[in-house]
C-alpha cells in the first residue's frame, strides 16, 4: 500500500509533509474525517497535536501506526 497525502491548506509536493490535517489522515486511512475523529475519541489512533487553533498529526506517527497494524495506542506511547 502506498501512503500518499497532502495538507489541503498547503498543497506540498509528494510525501514531504511533516504534519497532517484530519483530511490528510483520512485520505491515508481511506475514510472520512469524521471517522478519524471517532478513532481519536475511542483511543484507537495516536492523539493529534494542537498548534494554536489547529489540530495536526505528525506524519511519522501515523505511518508508524499503520506499519504496526493500527494497534490501539498505549498511554504515553505516541
Amino acid at each position: 500500500m502506498t501512503l500518499q497525502t497532502t495538507c489541503s491548506e498547503t498543497k506540498p509536493s509528494s510525501n514531504n509533509t511533516l504534519m497532517l490535517t484530519v483530511n490528510g489522515v483520512a485520505e491515508m486511512l481511506a475514510c472520512s474525517p469524521r471517522s478519524v475523529y471517532r478513532l481519536v475519541d475511542a483511543g484507537r489512533i495516536p492523539k493529534p497535536v494542537k498548534l494554536g487553533g489547529m489540530i495536526r498529526w505528525p506524519r511519522s506517527q501515523i505511518e508508524r501506526w499503520i506499519t504496526e497494524g493500527c494497534p490501539k495506542p498505549k498511554a504515553g506511547r505516541f
